[in-house]
C-alpha cells in the first residue's frame, strides 16, 4: 500500500477522492444491495425513530445479511441460520438493541447494544456492528474486513512479530490484507476506537461509514493493481517464451547441413534445350 494511505497519514484529500471512487469500483450486480444498504434501510430507520421505537423487520435483517456476504467473505450457512430467527424476535430484539444505544449517554454504548443483537441467531459481532451502523452510520463504523486490517495495517502481529522485508510486520495473524481477524467484541472495540482518532484528524465531517467506504476502495484498488502486474508480468513471460521458442528453430536450422547441390549431366542438358 502506498504509505500516504496509510490511516495515520492519510490526507483529507485523498481521503474524499477515495471516497469519491467507491461507486465506479462497486461491480454493478451489487449496485441494487448498495442502495438498500446505504441509503434505504437507514433512511427507513429514521424514519422510524421520528413515530416509533426504531427496530430492524427480518427482511431487512436478511438483505443486511445478503449484502455483507455478498461485499465480503461469503459463509453459505450464515443465511439459513438468520432466517431461523422468528420475525417478532428480530423486531424486538434489534428495537431493544437501538433503545440501549440511544439512551446511554454520553456516550452511546456500541458494547452493550452489539451484544443485545448477537443474541439473534447467526449474528456475531460483525453483523451487529453492521445493523447498527445503518441505525447510525455517521458514528457507528461497520466492522469490515477492510477496515478492520486498513486500521490495524501498521501494527505488530501478536506472538512477537518480526519486520518483514516490504516494512510490514509479520507473525501468526499475517499481514497487509491477509491479516487474520477472530471477529471478537475486543477487535470490534479497537475498530472503534481507531475509527474514532481518525475521524478526529480529519474533520467531524467525516463519518463513520466514509472511514468503511474508503477501506473497501483501497483493497479494491490494491487488488486490480496486483492484477495489472500479475497480466503484465503474463504477458511478458509469453514474449519471452516466444522469443526463446524462435530462438531454439533458429539455431536448429542453422545446425541443418546444407542440401548438396545436384549438377545435371550433358545428356540431361541436351534433352532440356532441344
Amino acid at each position: 500500500m502506498n504509505p500516504e494511505y496509510l490511516p495515520t497519514q492519510i490526507s483529507h484529500y485523498d481521503f474524499t477522492a477515495l471516497l469519491a471512487s467507491y461507486p465506479s469500483l462497486v461491480p454493478s450486480d451489487l449496485e441494487p444491495l448498495d442502495q438498500l444498504r446505504y441509503t434505504e434501510i437507514p433512511s427507513t430507520l429514521a424514519e422510524r425513530k421520528a413515530s416509533r421505537p426504531p427496530y430492524l423487520s427480518k427482511t431487512e435483517l436478511q438483505t443486511l445479511v445478503k449484502w455483507k456476504l455478498k461485499h465480503g467473505t461469503h459463509r453459505p450457512s450464515l443465511p439459513a441460520l438468520v432466517a431461523s430467527n422468528p420475525a417478532p424476535l428480530v423486531q424486538a430484539t434489534t428495537a431493544a438493541a437501538f433503545t440501549d444505544y440511544s439512551s446511554t449517554s454520553p456516550p452511546p454504548s456500541v458494547a452493550k447494544a452489539t451484544a443485545k443483537l448477537c443474541e439473534l441467531k447467526g449474528v456475531g459481532p460483525a453483523t451487529a456492528s453492521l445493523l447498527l451502523c445503518v441505525y447510525d452510520p455517521e458514528n457507528v463504523p461497520f466492522f469490515s474486513d477492510e477496515l478492520f486490517r486498513w486500521l490495524h495495517w501498521e501494527e505488530e502481529d501478536a506472538g512477537g512479530a518480526q519486520e518483514g522485508k516490504k516494512g510490514r510486520a509479520k507473525g501468526k495473524t499475517g499481514e497487509g490484507w491477509a491479516r487474520k481477524i477472530k471477529y471478537t467484541a475486543k477487535e470490534y472495540g479497537s475498530l472503534v476506537e481507531k475509527t474514532g482518532s481518525l475521524r478526529e484528524r480529519l474533520g467531524s465531517e467525516v463519518k463513520a461509514v466514509d472511514v468503511e467506504r474508503v477501506a473497501w476502495a483501497l483493497r479494491r484498488r490494491d487488488e486490480e493493481v496486483m492484477l495489472t502486474g500479475k497480466q503484465a508480468g503474463d504477458r511478458a513471460e509469453e514474449r519471452a517464451g516466444e522469443r526463446d521458442e524462435w530462438s531454439k528453430r533458429k539455431a536448429s536450422r542453422e545446425d541443418e547441413p546444407a542440401p548438396k547441390r545436384r549438377h545435371k549431366t550433358r545428356s540431361q542438358l541436351d534433352g532440356e534445350f532441344p
